[in-house]
């Protein structure tokens, strides 16, 4: 679903100094921008273009972890397939940035994987329900 309360909007990009100032005609507008953003996110991966989750920005909202859940369920909300949603956050993520060793599973490529309880490619709010990290091909964490 796409950001509509202040609260979700403030994480979608408006600053929190706007919202301050903020009345119901500004948020209005906020909600036009955060839907025009959306339709184009769902243009521009029609038309072939290679959209990227990453929440890795210098923003003081951008929480990490949690933000890169919200980016995901947001280009679902946009249109995405939530297994478009997925490719965006590892294999094309990785092909931008040039590393051949991340982004699929795959022997000889580096072990960092997250399993979660659910299927993220039908819902992809499962990202959520983190059960096993794994980093370099050594259990970091595990939730029973």
């Amino acid at each position: 679903m796409l950001p509509t309360t202040a609260d979700e909007i403030l994480h979608f990009g408006v600053t929190k100094n706007l919202l301050r100032q903020a009345d119901g005609a500004c948020f209005a507008r906020a909600k036009e921008r955060v839907a025009a953003k959306a339709a184009f996110i769902l243009a521009f991966h029609r038309a072939g273009g290679k959209v990227v989750a990453g929440t890795d920005t210098p923003n003081p909202f951008v929480v990490p972890g949690v933000s890169l859940h919200q980016e995901l369920e947001r280009l679902v909300a946009a249109g995405l397939s939530p297994m478009d949603a997925i490719v965006s956050a590892t294999s094309r993520a990785a092909e931008l940035l040039r590393r051949t060793d991340l982004g699929v599973i795959e022997e000889g490529r580096l072990a960092d994987l997250v399993l979660v309880s659910g299927n993220p490619a039908t819902d992809i709010t499962s990202t959520r329900n983190i059960r096993v990290v794994i980093k370099g091909g050594a259990v970091v964490h595990e939730r029973r």
